[in-house]
């Protein structure tokens, strides 16, 4: 018998019509709107929730236990698409995005008020050469493999149930997806990483090798533990922004490229990017040299229009309002902000209208139901104005 009970309020009919709007997206088909998704992740539901960072990182138990309330209080609350159908879906354990630099040695501290957050900027030139690859279960890597058999076992204590008909919790298959090799290299050196490529592109090189090596080790392990397929795999280049187009094609592009073409053959949506600051000169970079399939939570310094007019109707796009603006403004602002996403992007399909990115804690519902209106004003597209 269960131990924990959860039964979600969700309407039928609007999961199929939130299952339809997104799949018809994907295939770039007409939709009655455009889909509204939010990044909200457990940086927000636990503020939301009142629960600290100490209870969440407790154990393999405790993290379960809220993420899986986390996300069943997303569903009824977070004004969205995200419920297709009676399935409770949530990520692996959640360690942010500091497993890559962790397993280079990058300290990582923890603290109740706050997510975990890495100690930037300790690796030097010289460390460079004796740095060793770590392997998939060493750090943090090695906590979320054991958590994510731990819990096979604590799942049998859930009963998910949605409008009283039986659910289930699906955890989102373990991947190496959302690193990537420039983000590691900035984490592990700093914002020096950036003269490096300078000063010392050679040691520049030695250094992304060897994250890379450690990337497509950790993926192809983590796949083998898991082998059920996946939708997506995604690279986050945080931080080329700061990059001339001519450095990162020569400098980042072949490490991405290389990760790309081991983790993300035979993926569906295998070459998705993130990148949530002013990249827009990279743009046809990631169009012509990366060939991305999607372009994920792009950053809100991106022009809309700009990006409609290079992807609009055969790359995916989910993106880009200002987090800032939907934290502290008012939700006719928000809503403003919205409709010109939408007028940017309202003769093509493919486009999700959401964050750039990372939607702040204590950001309203009443906030984020005004992008929702806004799409659902703009009405069906492609809206050929």
């Amino acid at each position: 018998m269960a131990k924990y009970k959860i039964d979600i309020k969700y309407a039928e009919d609007k999961m199929k019509k939130n299952r339809q709007r997104l799949t018809d997206n994907a295939d770039f088909k007409p939709t009655d709107r455009t889909p509204v998704l939010f990044g909200t992740f457990e940086r927000y539901y636990l503020r939301a929730r009142g629960v600290g960072y100490d209870e969440f990182y407790s154990d393999a138990k405790s993290m379960l236990h809220h993420m899986i309330l986390n996300q069943a209080w997303a569903i009824e609350n977070i004004p969205d698409d995200r419920c297709t159908d009676r399935v409770l879906s949530i990520p692996g354990p959640w360690f942010e995005n500091l497993i890559s630099a962790e397993a280079f040695g990058a300290e990582v501290r923890f603290s109740d008020d706050q997510p975990a957050w890495l100690m930037r900027g300790n690796v030097t030139p010289e460390d460079v050469k004796n740095l060793k690859v770590p392997k998939p279960t060493d750090g943090l890597s090695g906590k979320k493999i054991e958590y994510f058999f731990q819990w096979q076992e604590l799942l049998k204590d859930y009963e998910v149930r949605f409008n009283g008909e039986p659910g289930k919790i699906n955890i989102v298959g373990m991947d190496a997806s959302g690193d990537g090799p420039i983000l590691t290299a900035i984490d592990l050196v700093g914002f020096d990483f950036l003269l490096w490529a300078i000063e010392c592109p050679d040691i520049c090189h030695i250094l992304l090798k060897k994250i890379t090596k450690a990337m497509i080790d950790r993926g192809l392990y983590l796949r083998k533990i898991d082998p059920r397929p996946v939708s997506l795999f995604m690279i986050a280049v945080d931080f080329a922004e700061q990059m001339s187009a001519a450095m990162y094609r020569e400098l980042i592009v072949p490490y991405d490229t290389e990760i790309y073409k081991i983790l993300g053959a035979g993926i569906k949506d295998g070459r998705s990017i993130h990148n949530c600051g002013n990249s827009t000169h990279l743009i046809d970079v990631f169009i012509n040299d990366l060939n991305i399939t999607s372009f994920w939570l792009f950053g809100s310094p991106v022009d809309p229009k700009h990006v409609a007019e290079k992807m609009g109707g055969r790359i995916k796009v989910w993106g880009n309002l200002n987090c800032t603006t939907m934290l502290i403004e008012s939700k006719e602002k928000v809503y403003e902000d919205s409709n010109n996403c939408l007028e940017a992007f309202g003769k093509y399909t493919g486009f999700i209208l959401g964050d750039g990115a990372n939607v702040a804690p204590d950001t309203t519902l009443e906030n984020l139901g005004a992008v929702l209106k806004a799409a659902e004003d703009f009405g069906p597209v492609p809206n050929n104005l």
